[in-house]
């Protein structure tokens, strides 16, 4: 008897999962995630529906909050699923190049001063191009994130989210 999951759910996500595509969705296997979205969602659905089919009728009084309240927890939570994403990927490479470096002093094969001196003015460019990135996109999206409470939480949601781990069914 086959231990697989076979039901639509599971063919399909096996099938974003080969395809790579799990990245981007592991936020929907938060709960809160997708309560969130659910409940900016609707909010959005009474705010901008109800301004579209009747311009005179007013969104319930929950829907404005909520929505402002919501789009801060989601744009948070998956800025922190990235972030902590990154991280990890900068560790890993970080370890790689670690490790050929000890291979390279241990073959005795040495790196030039000129050499060392070009991949720091290297570094330093990188880094500091980084850093006005993400301070232009701080100054882009901080208007953006209107509740400061929201946001915490979903910075911590997010950070905390762990993708899922690969299952061996064999």
């Amino acid at each position: 008897m086959s231990n697989e999951n076979t039901s639509a759910a599971g063919v399909a996500a096996g099938a974003i999962a080969g395809a790579g595509l799990g990245f981007f969705l592991s936020p929907l296997k938060s709960k809160l995630f997708l309560l969130g979205l659910v409940a900016t969602g609707a909010a959005t659905y009474f705010v901008v529906g109800a301004a579209m089919k009747e311009p005179a009728a007013a969104p319930p009084d929950w829907a404005p909050s909520t929505l402002r309240v919501g789009s801060s927890f989601l744009a948070a939570f998956v800025f922190a699923y990235l972030v902590r994403r990154a991280i990890v990927m900068a560790l890993l490479i970080g370890g790689v190049l670690v490790a050929g470096a000890v291979v390279l002093h241990k073959l005795g094969l040495g790196v030039s001063q000129e050499q060392l001196d070009t991949i720091n003015q290297t570094v330093s460019d990188a880094t500091e191009q980084v850093q006005k990135t993400a301070d232009t996109a701080w100054t882009h999206i901080k208007p953006y994130l209107p509740s400061g409470g929201a946001a915490g939480f979903g910075l911590f949601r997010g950070a905390r989210h762990a993708p899922a781990k690969p299952t061996n069914n064999a």
